[in-house]
């Protein structure tokens, strides 16, 4: 159950997270031994960064035959 706008405060930055259509939000590291098998990062990358990303957990989406649904998470640099 998270607001639909959080902030993400860093030393040197504030970075904005707002979301529509997803009610909760999960907060993730990789650790060592899940980044040491992402080709994109470095071995020790995990030390450095969070990830924050706007889910549907606590009431998942169940679509019919033909049904569409959408959600949005937008990031705002300040």
């Amino acid at each position: 159950s998270a607001p639909p706008a959080v902030s993400l405060a860093e030393a040197s930055r504030i970075t904005g997270i707002q979301a529509r259509g997803f009610h909760d939000l999960v907060v993730w590291n990789p650790a060592a031994q899940r980044c040491a098998t992402i080709a994109e990062l470095a071995a020790d990358a995990y030390q450095h960064f969070i990830c924050v990303e706007a889910v549907r957990i606590g009431t998942p989406i169940t679509l019919a035959a033909g049904e569409c649904w959408q959600g949005e998470q937008r990031l705002i640099a300040a």
